[in-house]
């Protein structure tokens, strides 16, 4: 890889990071969505897990008191742990260049859903309604299945399934900072059952390393700024750039 594309592979992990430590999540879709650009997704992944799980490590150690671990362990750990068998094999199994295609077509699916959540907010005065608690339990236990089933599968196939654990976590966990330390306790187990598949298939190398240890400024700059962010700014501003960036990201991705 060119000096010019790692600088930038390296300022995309650094926005990356300051928006997952700012809000807890997206550093990874960011990642892929926009390192896809830059170099291939094989590549990057494993260089850039052993980083993020760093970030995650340092966020569940700081705030696990604020980790709902009674969701974590019933609505959430049971049907990732379903999916991601089905991720690696699907990975294995489809084209870099179809499954690309793919995962930019989720993430502009994404995009769209969360402006449609957004406006249906706007026609109830502004109001942050519990879902969770006003449709059946059934209903609730359906996403949550369906959610994190998926998260699993993607997370095994590119690494990243936080789009839907979002969407899941967030009928749970209304506070940003449980919702935080929620999902940074989930990253980091997959992270790590992901990392250990890397090492299994030998996809741990030396250049590998060598980019890891170029993501690390990365990580460092992204920890203290999203720090920063997130005692600064709303979690909701973050949220709307971020879903905008995606819908970007993965417009390019499709029409790649």
């Amino acid at each position: 890889m060119s000096p010019a594309k790692t600088a930038l592979l390296v300022a995309i992990v650094t926005a990356a990071f300051t928006v997952e430590s700012a809000i807890g999540f997206g550093a990874t879709v960011i990642t892929v969505s926009l390192g896809a650009l830059v170099a291939s997704i094989a590549s990057v992944l494993p260089a850039y897990i052993p980083v993020n799980m760093a970030l995650s490590g340092y966020l569940f150690v700081r705030y696990r008191r604020d980790v709902a671990w009674r969701v974590l362990a019933a609505r959430i750990a049971p049907f990732v742990a379903i999916g991601m068998p089905v991720g690696f094999w699907a990975g294995a199994t489809i084209p870099e260049r179809v499954g690309v295609r793919l995962f930019g077509g989720f993430v502009i699916a994404l995009a769209i859903s969360e402006a449609a959540a957004r406006l249906r907010a706007r026609e109830h005065d502004g109001a942050q309604r519990d879902a969770s608690a006003t449709e059946p339990s059934w209903r609730t236990w359906a996403r949550d299945v369906f959610a994190m089933t998926a998260c699993g599968v993607l997370f095994g196939m590119y690494g990243t399934g936080g789009p839907l654990a979002v969407w899941s976590v967030s009928h749970h966990a209304r506070d940003p900072g449980v919702f935080r330390a929620t999902l940074a306790a989930l990253w980091f187990v997959l992270n790590a059952i992901v990392l250990a598949r890397f090492a299994i298939d030998h996809k741990i190398t030396q250049s590998t390393l060598t980019l890891t240890a170029t993501f690390v400024p990365a990580l460092v700059v992204g920890t203290v700024l999203g720090e920063w962010l997130h005692r600064a700014v709303p979690a909701k501003t973050f949220r709307t750039v971020v879903f905008a960036l995606l819908f970007v990201v993965g417009s390019v991705l499709v029409a790649r």
